[in-house]
């Protein structure tokens, strides 16, 4: 199992401009809450998406998870290692909640941030996002 370093999610959200402001650094107290926090984005670690489908109680577990000051949901996932089955089976959740999501926003999708090591990987995952027809947005990090 891959446990994820919560300042390495920090420095990745930093890098493509998602963890902002002067004192995006501002990390050492809230590591310890579980807590990611910046001047524009407040986000939890390892919180549960939770939705319904036909009754049915299901979830999502996102390496990070934050509103943005549109009410739209961001997912953040880090893939290091994962086998791309399991990807798969994560991004096909992703795609029975943003349906979900649509209806209940409007027509606003959530948005994944999929952060990988290998343009390989980058290629797969967008594969599988146009697929199953999701919002997600892959960035190639080298140092994850």
């Amino acid at each position: 199992m891959y446990i994820i370093s919560i300042k390495k999610v920090i420095r990745c959200l930093a890098k493509v401009g998602l963890c902002q402001g002067e004192n995006w650094h501002m990390h050492c107290y809230e590591m310890k809450l579980g807590y990611i926090c910046s001047a524009q984005t407040i986000g939890k670690l390892k919180t549960e998406i939770r939705y319904r489908k036909n009754g049915e109680k299901k979830k999502i577990i996102p390496d990070v998870k934050y509103r943005d000051e549109e009410g739209i949901l961001h997912a953040i996932e880090v893939d290091r290692s994962q086998k791309m089955k399991i990807n798969e089976e994560k991004l096909k959740k992703y795609e029975e909640f943003t349906q979900i999501f649509k209806q209940k926003y409007n027509g606003k999708v959530p948005i994944i941030h999929f952060f990988t090591v290998t343009k390989y990987r980058e290629k797969k995952l967008e594969q599988l996002a146009a697929k199953y027809d999701i919002y997600v947005k892959v960035y190639v990090i080298q140092s994850i």
